[in-house]
């Protein structure tokens, strides 16, 4: 079971990502890898805080597919998961 940090606005940093995912994984998204927002996979995690300071929020509102993730969200992520890896 793997965390997935997708840090990057890169569709490159997705695509590497989803070719190492499976099915027990989770991914989040932080920083720039939040303007993937259209790009990502159904159960995704967002930082709330990187959502917040882009301005993403109305647009990630609109989507019921992903959960918004808060700093201590994303720390028990990465405790819970035997996995970490971060995509540029």
């Amino acid at each position: 079971m793997a965390l997935h940090i997708i840090s990057s606005e890169k569709q490159e940093a997705l695509s590497n990502a989803m070719q190492a995912y499976s099915e027990k994984d989770d991914i989040i998204f932080i920083q720039n890898g939040c303007y993937q927002l259209t790009r990502a996979p159904k159960n995704s995690y967002f930082l709330s805080s990187s959502i917040q300071q882009r301005g993403l929020m109305d647009q990630f509102k609109q989507s019921a597919n992903f959960k918004l993730a808060s700093s201590e969200d994303f720390l028990k992520l990465t405790e819970t998961h035997q996995q970490v890896l971060t995509w540029f």
